[in-house]
């Protein structure tokens, strides 16, 4: 006799057309998501990616779309599906009207993800979490953000093979417990050609930017002080990391001492 074989259940939605979900402050994670209305909106930025993670995206590209407001808790972006672009935005001409403010966990974190872009946030965490960090197979592509407060130690933190890059001019309001920005394990941060505004009251880091075992280019950058002083050693290279900004000098990153490097570090 012949062997009954179930059939799988686990049976994704395949698009035939771009998409987007809608997630407001007033939706509800029963909805579909599918209408930028309280009635059609999620309520949560995680409960939208893991929809989006069940699709077989295909062609068509996938756009998780944020309105205005705080929201509680962020998200951990999933690998996607399909070959098009899977973009997470909220307010890309006012960030500071979208906030995600977490509580014990990063706001926006990626761990092996594939690539995924991130704009128009305020991000901001509390009792513990960095501000964006990506681990592994990643690649984030982040611009017109808003880094506020920071209860974690690293405000941007790309590790263990993956990559962060700024495409568009980003706002730093908040500082954290330690850098700014820190990248090791072969991680990844490029920032190019942008300017990142410090803003709203004097910050203290013990560095701006760390590479210990990863990778930090930062050609062309302007980091402008809006009224603000900052307390920091500038940068740290150390046990074979690189930090390169294209001859930007020892006092292109903010700060009021003096950066190093040790073990292998590399800063040019």
């Amino acid at each position: 006799e012949g062997v009954a074989i179930p059939l799988s259940t686990d049976i994704r939605e395949r698009l035939s057309a771009d998409r987007i979900y809608y997630v407001r402050t007033d939706g509800s994670d029963s909805n579909t998501g599918l209408a930028n209305t309280a009635g059609g909106a999620f309520l949560t930025i995680q409960k939208a990616l893991n929809v989006a993670a069940s699709l077989d995206c295909s062609t068509f590209n996938l756009t998780i779309q944020v309105a205005d407001g705080t929201y509680a808790a962020g998200g951990s972006l999933p690998a996607m599906l399909g070959s098009g672009t899977f973009t997470l935005t909220g307010n890309t001409g006012s960030p500071a009207n979208c906030i995600i403010s977490a509580t014990g966990s990063n706001a926006i974190s990626a761990n092996d993800a594939g690539t995924w872009t991130v704009q128009g946030f305020k991000l901001q965490t509390t009792t513990s979490g960095s501000l964006l960090a990506a681990a592994r197979r990643t690649t984030v592509n982040f611009g017109f953000i808003d880094f506020g407060a920071c209860a974690g130690a690293h405000q941007l933190f790309v590790q263990q093979g993956a990559l962060a890059i700024a495409f568009a001019n980003c706002t730093i309001s908040g500082q954290s417990g330690y850098a700014f920005m820190t990248t090791n394990f072969s991680g990844y941060i490029q920032m190019f050609n942008l300017t990142f505004t410090i803003t709203s009251g004097n910050k203290t880091w013990a560095i701006f930017a760390y590479a210990a075992t990863g990778n930090i280019y930062s050609g062309g950058m302007t980091f402008t002080l809006s009224g603000v002083t900052v307390t920091a050693t500038r940068y740290q290279a150390e046990m074979n990391g690189t930090i390169a900004t294209s001859g930007g000098g020892a006092n292109y990153f903010p700060g009021n001492v003096a950066g190093s490097v040790a073990t292998g570090g590399q800063y040019a």
